[in-house]
């Protein structure tokens, strides 16, 4: 995940020139980043970038765990027969739950 900003930024595609551009800027405006040669921009702003997606993904995941888990319905269904809602529940819970 951190390399793929470094890509971004290395990169002379022409469909990855506007995310390039916001990544170098995003350099100049971390402070005292700029005095820096460019391997290490690209290194400071290769793992800002990665930490900041982590962090976000994380926030991002615990807050459906979250709301999955206040859904109660599954303990007064049939055992033989769960209604569509506890099954997409099942389905939802198992795909966020990351191992």
């Amino acid at each position: 995940m951190v390399g793929g900003p470094a890509f971004v930024m290395i990169s002379k595609d022409a469909r990855l020139e506007p995310a390039s551009k916001l990544l170098w800027k995003f350099a100049s405006s971390i402070p005292k980043v700029s005095s820096l040669s460019n391997h290490m921009q690209i290194s400071v702003v290769s793992m800002t970038v990665g930490m900041g997606l982590i962090l976000v993904s994380s926030f991002i995941r615990r807050i459906l765990l979250r709301c999955l888990f206040h859904y109660q319905g599954w303990l007064y269904d049939d055992l033989r027969k769960a209604s569509l809602k506890t099954k997409i529940w099942g389905v939802s819970f198992h795909y966020f739950q990351f191992k």
